[in-house]
């Protein structure tokens, strides 16, 4: 509404009809996260950690009707790389900007009581992790994934069971080939990951615990701008915006169509995965959507 109140809105048939829920006083949010086990649990946040010192996000656990404000403190100004869910347990990764570069701040904000980091001293499991670029939850286990700064760069994976305690390494290789883990499900049972090579998506049913390759789509298409969506289902969607075939592409059956030649900006579904929603926008800047 302006650069200090924000409008929350909801739907229960996936965007047909919207329902004014509140208005929540706070600076202009970059994103809003719902919490996969409990809808009614929503974080609003900000992309940038301008200074160092307090973060605040805002959190409701009523479906947007009342909020609170959960913090934490950062040593230097940041940005924030990736977000995800643990349970209840909200999850952001933090770059931080101070020297040297490299470190990340993985900073847990449990549904109730204080913020909790699980890096020490912007080192996770003991080592910078300059690039993390996905964060999932499977069975109780967070999970974290990102890149180094070799050249080539390499996948480093970690998991969790106790809140950063200690840490388990995770296999990233799929069919001997190095990959790097991209998209996943709210649950995180389902994670998709491109091969380094760009040449071949692998897919995991299991949390990222084995990885089995796919079909490949064709050579040059997977170079390009690329962003991934796994539905709730477990269906892999792939969306290319650039390179030799732009457009959006399902794997079914073993098999990979193209959706669409839209340009799609978000998916969703329903609460059994199944209509897959994709969102876009026509020519006038109004958002359509289709259903596959």
């Amino acid at each position: 509404m302006n650069k200090t109140t924000q409008a929350v809105y909801t739907t229960t048939n996936t965007g047909s009809v919207w329902k004014y829920v509140n208005a929540v006083q706070a600076p202009v949010a970059d994103a809003l996260a719902t919490d996969p086990t409990d809808p009614q649990d929503i974080v609003m946040l900000s992309f940038s950690a301008p200074a160092p010192g307090t973060y605040t996000i805002q959190r409701s656990t009523d479906g947007g009707r009342t909020w609170t404000q959960q913090v934490t403190s950062l040593p230097s100004a940041a940005t924030v790389s990736q977000i995800g869910w643990a349970d209840s347990t909200f999850l952001a990764s933090f770059q931080l900007d101070r020297q040297p570069i490299g470190d990340s701040a993985l900073v847990a904000f449990p549904a109730a009581g204080s913020s909790q980091h699980l890096d020490v001293d912007g080192k996770i499991n003991g080592n910078s992790f300059p690039h993390i670029q996905l964060i999932s939850s499977h069975n109780h286990t967070l999970q974290i994934w990102g890149v180094d700064d070799a050249q080539p760069q390499r996948t480093i994976g970690l998991a969790t069971a106790n809140m950063g305690q200690t840490w388990q390494t995770l296999s990233a290789t799929a069919g001997g080939n190095a990959i790097k883990p991209i998209a996943t499900t709210a649950n995180g049972a389902a994670l998709v990951a491109m091969t380094t090579n760009q040449a071949q998506v692998a897919l995991s049913r299991d949390g990222g615990l084995t990885w089995q390759l796919q079909k490949s789509l064709g050579a040059g298409t997977f170079q390009g701008d690329r962003e991934s969506f796994v539905t709730g289902a477990g269906q892999l969607l792939l969306h290319v915006s650039t390179g030799a075939n732009p457009g959006m592409y399902g794997l079914r059956n073993g098999a990979w169509i193209k959706i669409t030649a839209r340009d799609v900006v978000a998916v969703s579904t329903d609460a059994n995965g199944n209509p897959v929603r994709l969102w876009s926008y026509d020519t006038n800047g109004l958002v359509t959507w289709m259903n596959y």
